[in-house]
């Protein structure tokens, strides 16, 4: 009678030992999930011909920290790059990229929040099976 009562505690603690562990994955998991950045939509040039032209632009992409320039030829664009003719249309632009930047990453989640539900869980169930014992 004793073994058949511990098998059956041990199975109690196995159980909410993995139901623990599932509830925590999902926790990190969810969390982890935040909303997607924009992502810019870069303006192409169209080549007239098949000669390479090259012009000298103002530009910034997600890595750059300002403005500047450079020669672009040919087909030279790619996701995140943004191409200007003057210095003041690309400052313009990229205060307002780095404006829409920031509000993306302004609201971070609470990091653990989802952990502590998992741990209350976890010491209710301890608690119901521990009160079952005596």
């Amino acid at each position: 009678m004793k073994s058949k009562n511990k098998s059956k505690n041990i199975g109690l603690v196995v159980l909410t030992a993995i139901l623990a562990i599932s509830v925590f994955l999902a926790a990190t998991t969810v969390g982890a999930q935040q909303e997607p950045t924009p992502t810019p939509t870069p303006t192409l040039t169209p080549i007239e011909n098949k000669t390479l032209e090259c012009n000298t632009l103002w530009y910034f992409d997600d890595q750059s920290e300002k403005c500047q320039q450079k020669e672009f030829c040919g087909m030279y664009m790619y996701q995140s790059l943004h191409t200007f003719e003057t210095e003041e249309e690309c400052k313009a632009a990229f205060e307002e990229y780095l404006k829409e930047k920031g509000k993306v990453t302004s609201t971070p989640a609470t990091p653990g929040f989802e952990t502590g539900f998992a741990i209350a869980g976890l010491l209710a169930i301890a608690y119901l099976v521990l009160r079952r014992r005596k």
